[in-house]
C-alpha cells in the first residue's frame, strides 16, 4: 500500500516497463538471447522468455489496476487481508489487489437528510406528520466504518424514531410556536446515538408540521374568535372616549346657538351629498332653534344624570374623609 510520491514513482515505472513489454518490437527476442547467452537451448530460451514477458506483461497490469485518485473530502479505509490497517487519501494512491481491499469511499462533506414522520401523537393525542430537515457530517471515519454497517442509513432510521420520541414528549401549541426549540432538542438527541458512529449532527430545521383538517378549522374559529373579543374591546373603548367626547361638544353647543344651528346645517348638507336619493323633511321653525339645543334629543337630561352622580361620588367620598379623619383623631 502506498500513496503520495511513492505511488507516483511506482507508476512512472509501471507505465515504463509496459511501454518496453509493448512497443519495443524487440522485448521478447531481447529476453530470449538473455537465456541463450546465460547457456540454455534455443528451445529452452525461446520457452522461457516468452513465459518471462508474459509474467512481467501481467504483473506490470496488475500494479497498474491498484491505482486510485482519492478527492480531497474522501477517505478509503483499507483492509489488508481482512485487517483494517487505516486510512488513505486524499491524494494518488495504490492498493495491493487481491491482498488489500478498501470497503467504501467516505464523504467527510456535510450531508443533508429529509425526515418525515406520519401520525405522531403529541402529548396532548393530537396526530400531526412533521417533516424536518438533518444536517449531519462524518468526523471520525474508523468509527463509521468499525462500529456500523451502512452509517447512511443507520443515520436516517434514528432520525426518524427520534423525531417520533421528540414530538410525543410535547404538546401541539409549543411544537408549532417553538420550532427552533424542538430542532434544538432533536439534535442533541441524535447527536448522543450518532456520537459513537463518528458521526456530528450539525443542525435540524423543522420544514413542515401538518395538522389534521378538522383541527385546523377548530383553530380558525378560535383564532377568529379572539379577533372578535378584541375587536370588540376595542370598540367599546372608542364608544365610552366618544361618548365623553360628544357631551363636552353638546355642552359647548349649549352655550353657543349659532354653532348647533351651523352644525344642523352642515349634518343636512351631507345628507343632500350623499347621491342617494334620499327625502328629508325639515319643519319651517327647526333652523331658527326657538328651544333649548339638543334638549328633545335627551342629551342634556343624560349629561344632568352624569353629573349629579359624579357629585354623589364626590360627597360620599368627602364624607369618608371625615370619617376617617374623625376615627384618627
Amino acid at each position: 500500500m502506498r500513496m503520495g510520491k511513492s505511488a507516483f514513482t511506482l507508476l512512472i515505472v509501471a507505465l515504463a516497463v509496459l511501454i518496453l513489454l509493448l512497443i519495443l518490437p524487440y522485448s521478447m527476442l531481447f529476453l530470449i538471447s538473455i537465456y541463450y547467452l546465460i547457456g540454455l537451448s534455443l528451445s529452452q530460451a525461446i520457452a522461457v522468455g516468452r513465459i518471462t514477458y508474459l509474467v512481467i506483461l501481467f504483473l506490470d497490469l496488475y500494479i497498474l489496476s491498484g491505482f486510485k485518485i482519492v478527492k480531497e473530502w474522501e477517505r478509503v479505509p483499507v483492509l489488508r487481508l481482512g485487517k483494517y490497517i487505516g486510512l488513505l487519501g486524499p491524494g494518488f494512491i495504490h492498493i495491493w489487489r487481491g491482498f488489500e481491499s478498501y470497503v467504501m469511499t467516505i464523504d467527510l462533506r456535510t450531508d443533508g437528510l429529509s425526515v418525515r414522520s406520519e401520525k405522531t401523537l403529541t402529548r396532548d393525542n393530537v396526530p400531526i406528520d412533521v417533516d424536518a430537515i438533518i444536517y449531519w457530517r462524518v468526523i471520525d471515519p474508523e468509527k463509521a466504518v468499525l462500529n456500523i454497517t451502512n452509517y447512511r442509513d443507520m443515520v436516517s432510521y434514528v432520525s426518524q424514531t427520534s423525531l417520533r420520541e421528540v414530538v410525543g414528549e410535547f404538546e401541539l401549541d409549543y411544537i408549532i410556536a417553538e420550532r427552533e426549540q424542538i430542532g434544538k432538542r432533536l439534535r442533541e438527541l441524535i447527536d448522543s446515538k450518532t456520537e459513537e458512529w463518528g458521526v456530528e449532527v450539525i443542525s435540524v430545521e423543522m420544514r413542515d408540521i401538518q395538522i389534521p383538517r378538522e383541527l385546523q378549522d377548530a383553530m380558525s374559529r378560535q383564532a377568529q374568535a379572539e379577533r372578535e373579543k378584541r375587536a370588540r374591546v376595542i370598540l367599546a373603548s372608542a364608544e365610552n372616549e366618544a361618548a365623553d367626547q360628544f357631551l363636552n361638544a353638546a355642552s359647548k353647543y349649549e352655550k353657543n346657538l349659532v354653532a348647533m344651528e351651523l352644525r344642523w346645517m352642515n349634518i343636512l348638507y351631507e345628507l343632500g351629498i350623499s347621491g342617494k336619493g334620499n327625502l328629508i323633511f325639515v319643519p319651517s321653525w327647526m333652523p331658527e332653534m326657538k328651544f333649548r339645543t339638543l334638549e328633545t334629543m335627551g342629551l342634556l337630561k343624560i349629561r344632568d344624570m352624569i353629573e349629579k352622580q359624579r357629585e354623589s361620588i364626590d360627597i360620599g367620598e368627602k364624607e369618608e374623609g371625615k370619617e376617617e379623619e374623625e376615627k384618627k383623631e
